[in-house]
């Protein structure tokens, strides 16, 4: 039951990221719809390329989480500047 309410938000929230994206992007602007698209494969690069450096840095996992908080709690903090468009 909580891996399927989870599927759930995880759907809900890809649904209104693009619906709020597309609110906000004129059609005029196709660098930035393409560079929204490419995201979450860029992101498959990256982050495996920032843990590696930091396990290389400081071998221990334990702060490797301390670095996946501090940038989950950024983009939280980024989160709770958006403002609804109409």
């Amino acid at each position: 039951l909580i891996l399927f309410t989870t599927r759930i938000g995880a759907a809900t929230i890809e649904v209104m990221n693009e619906s709020y994206f597309f609110k906000i992007v004129k059609e005029e602007y196709a660098n930035e719809i393409s560079f929204f698209r490419n995201a979450p494969s860029i992101s498959y690069i990256i982050a495996p390329l920032l843990a590696v450096s930091i396990l290389f840095l400081i071998p221990s996992f334990k702060y490797l989480f301390f670095v996946l908080s501090a940038v989950l709690l950024v983009g939280f903090f980024n989160v709770l500047r958006l403002r609804d468009v109409k």
